[in-house]
């Protein structure tokens, strides 16, 4: 891959993920919510593209009907979704809607360059990542990571070379 077309991904997905941080900037309460969803069995239609504040469903449970490796049948229960996007609430200091955004938009570009990882396991996996004395956040470790797996690089090594920011 060439430079100009790595630094043209790169700016357009930093782009995009300027987009979704200014549409999700709203505070959330993982608490409040009771809708459910065991399987994603909502028609993809009715799926919002991006989970927004005005919608009623839970960021949980949005991330897994909206999640393409959800809708392939990797479906992890409500409470370890509820438990994953609480710790990297706290852990990054977001609210859960616009962490389970960015989690979904990286899983998608992911899918575009024929590398499958689910957005649930992408959380949990960046919740290791450090944050304390770095002004990397979730949205920035979304694009580093990107970047370094259309390089060509596999996931460990990845998130090895992202613990190392400082």
């Amino acid at each position: 891959m060439s430079a100009g077309i790595r630094l043209l991904s790169s700016v357009l997905v930093a782009v995009g993920l300027l987009l979704l941080a200014i549409a999700c900037n709203d505070e959330y309460d993982l608490s409040s919510s009771d809708t459910s969803v065991n399987a994603p069995n909502q028609n993809k239609d009715q799926v919002p593209q991006w989970l927004e504040s005005h919608h009623e469903i839970s960021a949980a449970d949005w991330l897994i009907i909206r999640s393409p490796a959800a809708l392939k049948g990797d479906v992890t229960d409500k409470q370890h979704r509820v438990a994953i996007l609480q710790d990297a609430s706290e852990h990054f200091r977001e609210n859960p809607r616009m962490i389970a955004n960015r989690a979904t938009q990286l899983e998608d570009m992911l899918l575009e360059i024929d590398i499958e990882e689910s957005a649930v396991s992408l959380i949990d996996q960046f919740t290791h990542l450090p944050t304390r004395g770095t002004p990397h956040n979730f949205s920035a470790y979304c694009q580093y990571y990107f970047n370094l797996r259309a390089q060509g690089y596999d996931e460990h090594y990845a998130l090895a070379e992202l613990s190392k920011l400082k």
